[in-house]
């Protein structure tokens, strides 16, 4: 299975995103996302996803899709 906080680096960094533009889309401390996206939190929840997947421009149903093309 494809981590999730990888899933989430990959997209960004694909879509040319810091993680401090991150925090200004997201109202995420950047910390809390390099931890999100390191592995470092086991759980995330619902709400943070969305407003990730939200700043990326995806839709939560398609993030966790095998793929998003």
């Amino acid at each position: 299975m494809y981590p999730v906080g990888q899933k989430i680096r990959d997209i960004r960094l694909a879509k040319k995103l810091t993680q401090e533009q991150m925090e200004h889309k997201t109202g995420i401390k950047r910390e809390y996302l390099s931890k999100i996206e390191t592995g470092g939190l086991p759980n995330v929840t619902i709400k943070t996803l969305k407003k990730i997947t939200d700043a990326l421009g995806i839709p939560l149903s398609k993030f966790f899709r095998e793929s998003n093309n």
